[in-house]
């Protein structure tokens, strides 16, 4: 069984009665050509604006260390004050990060990590939100082995390879399937995110001699040139894509899936890289971007178009774009600098065609550890100063957008 009588127990304040409601946020293409998200029960456009929520663990490193649904860790009531309060001020959107713990060591998914993560649902359709839910890169205890790591290794083996993807398929099916099972109201998830993939051109195959042949999940290529490893990229990064939202619509057909990504080479010398453009004409539903202003020297709209630019997006990408994390390190300025700056970043992301944006982090303080060493102000520092002066006009975050 995915999920126990106890999972079913724990999730009881989130259970509904039949079949779960089906998802209630969708994408459309809106008056102004653009698309966007909307609500499917009122036919009014949706614009997600809220926070990250967070719960790291230095307990649970080196594994991931996100803890907001791992039995031991969770704090319902701690979570549920924060949605409050962010409900209260007119947000209409959460972001959790889901973990590896997701899945028990036996391989099965975890009960009561699921459990947990329906209670929280429960919650959030208390408060009239919507969570999205940032899926695991990696589950250790369920990872099938490399078959092959001389020719894809690392996260473009995770990307790139059948066993690889096989069993992201199955995972991602069988957790929506045990949230449907616990009776978790769909209706208050907004989406299901891939999130942060990206290659590494330091290893197999992009590390390999020219020549050589490379199997993936889009063909056998033949890798002459770097033309030749670019086109295997993207097409593979495609098919990815592609498969994940096949596998989470198998089981609940309305849902939305999308990805987050940072931009290609963020920093100098950085191995890391991909293509977004590759997704454009991928079944994902919208496209998240990291717009942190610390990756670029400029600010407000020049650091904007300096961001777009290393995406390389166009002016209208066929999706919803989603500023999915953003937020100012405190070693940026203080919290007035903050206040002005956010304000502006989100006005020029806004004047882009962002359709949406949620704030790294609403009040995990726990960051600023040197263990994690991201000390970003908080929604909550200096007695909320951010969630009151970034709360959105709620006939902006929920309109007549036909």
């Amino acid at each position: 069984m995915w999920v126990t009588l106890i999972a079913m127990a724990v999730a009881a304040s989130a259970a509904t009665t039949g079949e779960p409601a089906g998802h209630r946020i969708g994408v459309r293409i809106g008056a102004d050509g653009v698309h966007a998200f909307y609500d499917r029960e009122t036919g009014a456009a949706f614009v997600p604006r809220g926070f990250s929520n967070v719960r790291p663990s230095k307990d649970l490193l080196p594994a991931s260390p996100h803890a907001n649904f791992t039995p031991g860790h969770f704090d319902l009531a701690r979570d549920d004050a924060a949605l409050a309060a962010m409900a209260g001020h007119g947000y209409n959107t959460v972001r959790v990060l889901i973990s590896g713990a997701a899945a028990a060591e036996d391989g099965e998914l975890s009960g009561e990590y699921m459990g947990n993560l329906a209670a929280y649902l429960g919650r959030v359709r208390v408060h009239d939100m919507q969570a999205l839910l940032v899926m695991p890169i990696y589950v250790p205890s369920r990872h099938p082995p490399n078959a092959h790591p001389e020719m894809l290794a690392g996260a473009n083996w995770l990307l790139l390879a059948e066993e690889a993807a096989a069993f992201r398929e199955a995972f991602m099916r069988a957790f929506v399937a045990a949230l449907r099972e616990l009776g978790a109201p769909m209706d208050a998830v907004l989406a299901f995110d891939l999130s942060e993939w990206h290659f590494v051109e330091n290893q197999p195959p992009f590390s390999l001699d020219p020549g050589a042949v490379v199997e993936t999940i889009a063909g056998i290529y033949v890798i002459e040139d770097e033309d030749d490893a670019m086109r295997m990229m993207r097409e593979g990064f495609a098919a990815f894509c592609n498969r994940m939202a096949a596998a989470v619509k198998s089981v609940s057909p309305d849902a939305l899936v999308g990805i987050d990504l940072f931009p290609s080479r963020p920093f100098p010398g950085d191995p890391r890289f991909h293509d977004v453009t590759a997704l454009l004409d991928s079944d994902l539903d919208y496209i998240g971007l990291q717009l942190y202003p610390h990756f670029t020297p400029e600010r407000g709209a020049a650091g904007i178009a300096a961001l777009f630019d290393a995406f390389g997006l166009p002016e209208r990408p066929g999706k919803p774009l989603l500023m999915e994390e953003f937020g100012w390190l405190k070693r940026l300025g203080g919290l007035d600098e903050a206040e002005v700056e956010l304000t502006a970043w989100i006005a020029a992301a806004e004047r882009r065609g962002v359709r949406g944006w949620l704030l790294w982090t609403y009040d995990c303080a726990e960051q600023a550890d040197s263990a994690f060493g991201e000390d970003f102000w908080l929604a909550v520092d200096g007695d909320g100063r951010l969630l009151r002066s970034l709360a959105p006009d709620r006939s902006e975050t929920s309109s007549d957008g036909k």
